[in-house]
């Protein structure tokens, strides 16, 4: 407990946020000294960058104890010779990922680290959870087409043209990164636990989610994010013109990423790609 980052690690699966942490870490306090400590002029201090959550959680140190000792008896996830901790304020290969102002304090990944660690070049393919017949085939052959070029194909791992990106690789023996947007224990959609399963073996899970956090829709715009933010290239195999697949290319594009598409049939849709920079893929 006289560890910074183990504190900090305790602090952010019992749900204080990561804007808090950050100021804390950066202000050289000890967390949970000055969180839970009877300083009146630093809890001042530190209570003005609270969230109303924050607010909460702060108020009784008893049951952070008691938390807090629940996970020393149940740390078989950091026990897991696959998963790897990544910190935000460390060198590593997440700064080669993402942008520092768009890292979370804590990234977590299970599985082959050589996909981020090492120099691959890596594409995002997304689209709609409920691809077409005819989209699914030319999505399958695109996936196929950079896996055979040796890129390491990127997605979020939800349902449809996601868990294509992640099947078809993994049956070309190609490698595939699966960005969630949970912890890799409450797995979503459920139906996608095996295909976890086999990407821990055989790719990588990242997540920014620990063992004990729960999932919130914000943690799927933050997963949109880092699958924007960690690719070489981007493809969009299907969209509609509101959906989080084109939340996604917002910010790819803004990230100033290549993006190509397929005709989406729809010269609307494939107009407002193309303002966001969008090449169509012959």
């Amino acid at each position: 407990m006289n560890n910074t980052r183990a504190q900090l690690y305790l602090l952010k699966q019992y749900g204080f946020s990561d804007s808090i942490l950050e100021y804390i870490f950066e202000s050289n306090y000890q967390p949970i000294d000055v969180i839970f400590g009877n300083d009146s002029f630093i809890n001042l201090q530190v209570e003005q960058h609270y969230t109303k959550k924050d607010n909460e959680l702060a108020k009784d140190y008893h049951l952070f104890e008691l938390f807090a000792r629940n996970v020393k008896n149940k740390n078989d996830f950091l026990d897991d010779e696959n998963v790897k901790l990544y910190f935000k304020y460390d060198k590593n290969a997440i700064d080669k990922l993402l942008p520092r102002d768009k890292q979370p304090l804590f990234f977590y990944a299970k599985g082959n680290v050589d996909l981020i660690e090492q120099d691959f070049k890596r594409v995002s393919i997304i689209g709609t959870r409920k691809p077409n017949e005819d989209f699914i085939k030319k999505g399958r052959k695109a996936i196929k087409n950079y896996v055979n070029k040796g890129f390491v194909t990127v997605s979020g791992l939800a349902e449809g043209i996601d868990t294509l990106t992640h099947e078809v690789t993994l049956e070309l023996t190609g490698k595939t990164i699966a960005v969630l947007p949970t912890n890799f224990i409450e797995i979503y959609p459920k139906k996608n636990i095996k295909l976890v399963q086999d990407i821990s073996e055989k790719g990588l899970l990242l997540s920014a989610m620990g063992p004990y956090e729960h999932a919130y829709k914000s943690g799927f715009l933050e997963r949109n994010t880092y699958v924007a933010a960690m690719c070489d290239e981007l493809l969009v195999v299907q969209t509609n013109l509101k959906s989080g697949t084109m939340n996604t290319l917002r910010k790819a594009s803004a990230l100033g990423k290549k993006i190509y598409y397929l005709d989406q049939l729809n010269d609307e849709i494939n107009g407002k790609i193309i303002e966001y920079n969008g090449e169509e893929m012959e």
